[in-house]
């Protein structure tokens, strides 16, 4: 399984080897505002839609405080964010989400939907903990 989480800076500097790249991965990791840019298109599924014809089976969209939504086939599947007291350092959940819905999937070995609905409940789960201390400690 090959998982991989883009960045704005890839997708305008390195389009060309990101789009070959995309031909070979599994699960696309991007944020709301970075599936519109790959794509072009301001609405959030037709974008994915679109990322998800350059190869990726399935395009999880990475919403913040709003959860998370994947995109595979004609499944669409939606997990709300885990609340938080309070915010403390918003540095690395989204690499916290991809670590829980990574260590997720390959627990499970699969890529079907049900492994991508859970996947995201660890992954929203993993940013949340995040998020609500500082530095690693509410991984921990």
């Amino acid at each position: 399984m090959v998982v991989l989480d883009t960045m704005p800076h890839w997708i305008i500097e390195g389009r060309a080897d990101l789009e070959v790249l995309l031909g070979r991965v599994d699960v696309l990791l991007v944020n709301e505002e970075e599936v519109r840019m790959l794509a072009a298109e301001s609405d959030e599924a037709t974008a994915a839609g679109i990322a998800r014809s350059l190869g990726p089976r399935w395009v999880v969209v990475k919403r913040g405080s709003r959860g998370a939504c994947a995109y595979g086939g004609d499944e669409r599947i939606e997990v709300e964010a885990v609340g938080v007291e309070a915010v403390v350092d918003p540095t690395g959940a989204g690499d916290a989400f991809a670590g829980g819905l990574v260590a997720s999937l390959a627990e499970g070995r699969g890529l079907s939907a049900a492994d991508l609905r859970q996947a995201l409940g660890v992954g929203v789960e993993m940013g949340a903990r995040a998020v609500g201390a500082f530095s690693f400690a509410g991984l921990m």
